[in-house]
């Protein structure tokens, strides 16, 4: 439901799973479109991470990637435009035999993925903190999330046809639940 006063509630039934419901604020965009903003928001929006220049590595370079709770294990990593790629351990860490490093790509559990490009070539020891990971069915959070809203109705992810997904608008009067 999407208020006048710039303030949604955005519920989602999952059958014998119950309701989800998160509540936000939205804001206009541009035409059509309006971003949504969940009240609750992640603690670390962004990607980010440090390298440094360690010695002891001759033509290596070692990688660790986490969030902020655990250590991405087994997730896949890809170097320098795909020129490598390879799983890391259950800690997260993964090492490659390489002089110089220019991005990173990780994959993790089929959909999470990021390329991170690297400021320093030489950086042979590179800590990544990806942004939180948001796995629920539902998502937890919106950060300003497109919405398309017209007269006839709403449009999810408009910009990524693999989760593209419409519903007609309906009259808060016609609502099915309590």
């Amino acid at each position: 439901m999407i208020n006048p006063d710039k303030t949604f509630e955005y519920r989602t039934y999952l059958g014998v799973g119950g309701e989800v419901k998160r509540n936000g604020i939205w804001k206009e965009h541009t035409g059509d479109t309006i971003l949504l903003n969940t009240l609750n928001q992640p603690n670390n929006k962004k990607t980010t991470y440090t390298g440094n220049v360690n010695p002891k590595l001759k033509n290596k370079v070692r990688i660790s990637i986490r969030d902020f709770e655990i250590e991405l294990g087994y997730a896949s990593v890809e170097i320098n435009d795909g020129a490598m790629i390879k799983s890391a351990d259950d800690n997260g860490i993964v090492e490659f035999e390489v002089g110089e490093i220019y991005n990173i790509k990780y994959y993790y559990l089929g959909e999470i993925s990021e390329k991170i490009n690297i400021s320093n070539p030489k950086f042979n020891e590179i800590d990544i903190l990806i942004r939180d990971l948001d796995l629920e069915i539902v998502p937890k959070y919106f950060t300003d999330e497109p919405i398309i809203v017209t007269n006839r109705k709403v449009v999810f992810h408009p910009n990524n046809p693999k989760k593209r997904f419409e519903r007609k608008r309906t009259n808060i009067r016609k609502k099915q639940w309590n």
